[in-house]
């Protein structure tokens, strides 16, 4: 990425981990993403512990990501070169990317006071990386 992508990019990632309000005072970190994202894999390989705080958690976790997913595809058009970071297919379902990212999350525990859209966004550039040209 070139230094003007990256700065917007990381600007647009600050944005996003500040606009949880229920984490607005400090933004979200991998710790809450983490515990989040284990819930919502519980819920689907147990499906008769689905409750109000299951679907609540399951909704963060995959709202968060998704958000975090839209805000890199905004910050590459707005930043004219459309250029994307990663090349994630575009048939992925919410399931498998939360499981993308908890996969990267459990990898990668010394990160997880980051701030969680960094994570993620990191999660899908190792996990989908662009060929050359891209």
């Amino acid at each position: 990425m070139e230094k003007r992508q990256a700065a917007a990019f990381a600007l647009a990632m600050v944005f996003v981990s500040l606009s949880v309000n229920s984490y607005a005072s400090r933004g979200w970190v991998g710790n809450d993403l983490k515990a989040k994202c284990d819930v919502a894999l519980r819920a689907v390989s147990d499906p008769s512990a689905w409750d109000t705080n299951i679907a609540l958690s399951s909704g963060q976790c995959a709202g968060y990501i998704a958000g975090v997913i839209e805000g890199t595809r905004v910050t590459s058009i707005l930043d004219k070169a459309g250029k994307y970071p990663y090349c994630m297919p575009e048939t992925t379902t919410p399931l498998q990317d939360i499981s993308v990212v908890e996969k990267y999350l459990n990898d990668h525990p010394e990160q997880w006071d980051m701030p969680a859209g960094l994570l993620i966004d990191q999660a899908f550039l190792t996990a989908y990386p662009c060929s050359k040209g891209k």
